[in-house]
């Protein structure tokens, strides 16, 4: 876990216990929501850059892309 503060192991113990015992299917049940409402669809980003003209550069997503 990445903490943008110097703190000790017992906090982020305390935090780690925390969020296990919200889990759902083994991840935190506050991440998935987190991640959810931050996750950017694809076409998306990909309407945003065909607007301000980016859509002929490359990207880091493609190597995310499975075919």
């Amino acid at each position: 876990m990445e903490v943008p503060a110097i703190i000790d192991s017992e906090y982020v113990k305390s935090v780690i216990d925390a969020l296990y015992s919200t889990a759902v299917k083994g991840y935190p049940y506050a991440l998935m929501v987190a991640h959810e409402m931050a996750s950017v669809p694809n076409d998306l980003i990909d309407m945003i850059s065909e607007v301000v003209g980016l859509s002929v550069l490359p990207t880091a997503r493609e190597v995310l892309e499975v075919g």
